[in-house]
Formats: structure tokens, sequence, C-alpha cells
């Protein structure tokens, strides 16, 4: 859902990193005149992918690890690494929707257009495969009983209002509610408040108090995500990225710590889970603490991986990585078929005190290989066909305006417009 990240369409980007270019070797990669999409970013997309894919996985398969075994801690441990990965997600989309309409380079109405075009084929292409698999299994539908609640429910499914449900169809589908509420309203909020004439300090500060007036409301509303808050740390990135005190303070150091960081937010984390950060005084504020973590660590890894020319971004542009970012949208919705799928063999085939860790280890890349190989048929059937037919519709001035974009955009050279999965 994550709009197209091609520096030719946010133009911004590149006035950015060319300005830092001549200030900082460390942007060698990010100043380049870009004809293709930011590598680093659609691995950055693959990483969270894997990580929300091995969440889901660790969560309804660890019942099959020996209880107390080194496996089944390691798996408690590490899948609060996989509930985070969509964070990457909202990083990205406030970085780049943040700084689209700040430098005033969107169209709003074709920005939310193109953004609700590229999603819902795909949403409601799975949503409609979920109810009929739930009507031909319904120990697995999710479907309430009675023809009104049903009809409620599939309906708020449908409208994009999953997010504000507490159990959604597809239970990963939560976030695009988030998402399409970020593409719809972060672009008002940014131009109607007149944020980019305020300066940087204004801009920060009113970025800070906004994720806190929002944790709060979230605390009083409890229907409503706190996680939400992560497009907050996007968008202070694209402000850090714009100064070069920030960037010089870039080192090799620093990036291992910018793990370290990671890692020390993900602990502390699984700490709080486990009920062992009670000493913390409370605040009116929704799960403040671990998004604080969070936050900071999210950050500095994320800068690291954007802003600096180092192993983080050296890792995330590696083509598998970016094989599996390209497809990421069509692996998040379709990796939980695959996943339930194996769940009910493994149910139907196995007696219900069967405990094997060598089964649980074994079955993770089977079931990674199908989901990828699952978002791969999506892709080509669904998100392409209507990838390829919104480019060449006709734009509202008619074909002649269209005619006149495309060769624009050949004279750039810029292959934003080729189909791709878009979280």
């Amino acid at each position: 859902m994550i709009g197209s990240e091609n520096p030719q369409q946010f133009g911004f980007m590149t006035g950015v990193l060319q300005q830092k270019a001549s200030n900082r070797t460390a942007l060698s990669n990010a100043t380049e005149p870009f004809s293709d999409r930011l590598p680093f970013v659609e691995g950055l997309r693959a990483l969270g992918m894997s990580l929300v894919f091995w969440g889901h996985f660790a969560n309804m398969f660890s019942p099959y690890l020996e209880r107390g075994s080194t496996s089944s801690n390691l798996a408690a441990y590490f899948e609060v690494w996989g509930h985070r990965g969509i964070s990457f997600f909202f990083v990205i989309t406030g970085y780049f929707v943040y700084g689209k309409f700040l430098q005033a380079k969107g169209d709003y109405p074709a920005f939310v257009k193109k953004r609700l075009l590229r999603i819902c084929p795909l949403y409601w292409s799975i949503l409609i495969l979920y109810l009929v698999l739930g009507a031909f299994i319904p120990a697995a539908s999710k479907l309430p009983h009675g023809l009104g609640a049903s009809t409620k429910y599939i309906l708020e499914n449908f409208f994009l209002l999953q997010g504000f449900i507490e159990r959604p169809l597809i239970s990963v589908s939560w976030a695009i509610t988030y998402l399409v509420l970020a593409y719809v309203a972060l672009p008002l909020l940014v131009v109607g408040l007149r944020m980019p004439s305020w300066s940087q300090r204004q801009r920060v500060a009113g970025i800070v108090f906004g994720s806190l007036l929002w944790l709060a409301f979230c605390y009083r509303c409890p229907v409503f995500s706190p996680r939400v808050v992560i497009l907050a740390v996007g968008m202070l990135l694209y402000e850090a990225l714009g100064r070069n005190r920030f960037l010089q303070t870039f080192s090799r150091k620093g990036e291992i710590g910018a793990v370290a960081l990671w890692v020390l937010a993900m602990t502390l984390w699984f700490l709080a889970d486990k009920k062992l950060l009670g000493f913390l005084p409370p605040l009116p504020l929704a799960s403040f603490y671990r998004y604080l973590f969070l936050s900071i660590a999210l950050f500095y890894t994320s800068a690291y991986a954007f802003g600096y020319d180092g192993f983080l971004k050296r890792f995330l542009s590696l083509k598998i990585l970016r094989q599996i970012g390209k497809i990421n949208y069509a692996f998040y919705l379709g990796h939980g078929l695959v996943l339930k799928a194996t769940e009910l063999a493994a149910n139907t085939l196995l007696p219900p005190s069967y405990r094997s860790d060598l089964f649980f280890w074994g079955i993770l890349p089977i079931c990674y290989s199908a989901g990828i190989g699952t978002a791969w048929l999506l892709f080509a059937a669904v998100e392409q066909p209507f990838s390829r037919w919104y480019r060449k519709a006709p734009s509202r001035n008619g074909p002649s305006e269209s005619v006149k974009e495309t060769s624009r955009r050949n004279r750039h050279d810029c292959r934003h417009d080729e189909v791709h999965s878009t979280i």
C-alpha cells in the first residue's frame, strides 16, 4: 500500500539527497540519478514482510514445540520481532507521503485514486476468496450468526473499516485501514495546517505532539490502534535526513549501535509482554513505553538504511530481497492462506499431543516458500493486470494527456510506472 518510492515520482528525495552529496560521501548511492525504484526500500519492505510472516507462523505453530525447550523460548522471543515487522511499512509510508506533500509535489485526488486502485482489487479478491472458503469450511469461517450481523460484518470488511473491528475477516488487513487513512488524511493535514511554511523545529514539535495526542486518544478509545503512531517516525526521519548536521553523525560504529538499539527495543517489548517492566510509572497513553522504545529503534535503523552507505543498505539492496519487496502486498495478504491451510492439514494429520521441534523448524521454510509462490501468483493474476489497466486508462483531460505523461516519463528514464506490489 505504500506508494511507489521512486524519487522521479517523489522529486523531493532527489533534491534533498543531491544537496547532501557534496557534504557526505556516505550518501553516494542515494544521490545517483535514479532510473529505478530505491532498492534498499524494496529490501526494507521484504524484511518487514518476512518478520510479519515469522510472527504469524510462530503464533500458529509454536504449540507443536516441546514446552520449555530452547526452540520454544527462542520462538517466543523472536515472535515479538515478527509482530513489529509491520512497523517498517508505516515508517516508509510516513516518510514518502509526508515528504511528497510537504514539498507540494503531489496531486491529491490523483494520489488517493492511484493508491486505492492499487490496494482494493487485490484486497477484494482475497476477501471474496476468504468468504468462499468459509462457506466450504464452516469451522474456519469468521462470519457471525444471523443474516444482519453477517451482512454488517462483510460490509465493514469490504469498505476498509476492518481496522476498527475486533476480528477482521483477513487478520492482517487491519493495517490496510490505517494506511488508507494515512493516504487520505496525512496530505490534508500537511497542506491544511500549512506545514511547509513552518520552521523545521515547529514541524518536529508538531509531529511529536500529534503522536502523543494519538496515543492518548487510543488510551481512551481502545478500538483504535496505537501502532499508527509509527507513521510519525517516518515523518521525523524525513526531517532529519534533510539536515547536514544529522547526516554527519553517521559512522560504522553508529550503524552497529542502531542495530543494537533495535535488539534492545525488541527485548524491552518482550519484557513488557512478560509484565517485567511494571516499575515504570503508568501514563494515560496507550502502550507509551513500548512505542517509545520501538520508535527510537526504528528511527535510527531506518536512518542508517536510508542515509548511510553501510552494511544495512547493502543487505537491503540484495536482489532476492528486492524481488520479495516487489510482491510484498500480495505476500502480506496471501501468506495467511498458506499458514491456515498448513495448520488445518497438521491438525488433521497429527495427534493433538504431538510435539516436535524438528517439525516446527522443518515446515518453516516450506511455508515461507509456499507463501512466496502464492504471492507471485496473486501478483501476476490480480495486481499486474489492474496496474497495467490503470496506466493505460485515459486521464480526465483525455487520451492525449495520458500520451504526454508517458512521453514525459520516458524522457526522464523513469521506471516508477513499472508494475510492482505496494504495501
